[in-house]
């Protein structure tokens, strides 16, 4: 009787914990760097998925053997207000996370950093032959938790900076969903075979299209 109890006990946390996640940071979204062309092709090859794609300018490159990813200001300011850019909320290295509503202010030929806090002492950053002089803003990261293979350091520059930065331009595409497809945590109810479906059906669209970019990302997509 007492390992019933424990048993039910088990699937009631596990299935509170996905519930509390799906609430925090529903799946709704992905974000591709890519070619132009693949990403607006997204929309027309899944159409009945989709509810919407939108498409930006971006740089990828590598400074100090650490992935830097960066936008220009008003890239930035839009991507903000989806709701996918996540600031840590603890100092334990946990990845729970809240979005940031507004970037700091940014001065004349300043940059902001987002990155762990291990880089909240840097001054400068040297892209390609263009020497940058930033600022650090916070913990901050795409999706769930920082990805090392584009986003060790997110940064983001003023419109003058981001033309003068001679690194490959890029495009970064964010995908909004038609529906909440579990959590952006990874944590899948294994007793619940709507959960589990649920997880396929995300798996198998996001397959669908790994092959054509750089980086592929799962979002949860939280409008401001």
């Amino acid at each position: 009787m007492r390992k019933i109890i424990n048993i039910c006990a088990i699937v009631a946390i596990s299935f509170g914990l996905y519930l509390a996640f799906t609430y925090k940071e529903p799946r709704n979204g992905f974000l591709v760097v890519g070619e132009k062309q693949s990403i607006q092709h997204i929309k027309n090859e899944h159409q009945n998925e989709i509810k919407s794609v939108d498409v930006y300018r971006v740089k990828t490159t590598k400074s100090n053997d650490k992935s830097v990813f960066i936008m220009d200001q008003k890239t930035a300011e839009n991507v903000i207000k989806k709701g996918i850019l996540r600031q840590t909320d603890n100092d334990r290295g946990v990845a729970t996370s809240n979005p940031i509503s507004s970037l700091p202010t940014m001065k004349n030929g300043e940059g902001i950093v987002f990155a762990n806090n291990q880089n909240e002492n840097i001054k400068k950053l040297v892209i390609g032959d263009h020497e940058i002089q930033v600022r650090y803003g916070s913990n901050t990261w795409f999706g769930h938790e920082r990805n090392a293979d584009f986003e060790d350091i997110i940064l983001i520059v003023d419109d003058a900076t981001f033309i003068q930065i001679s690194v490959e331009e890029i495009y970064m595409g964010i995908i909004e969903l038609n529906k909440v497809y579990g959590n952006n945590h990874g944590v899948v109810d294994m007793n619940n075979a709507q959960s589990v479906q649920i997880e396929q059906e995300f798996t198998k669209l996001t397959n669908a299209t790994t092959d054509k970019f750089r980086f592929l990302e799962s979002l949860s997509i939280i409008n401001q």
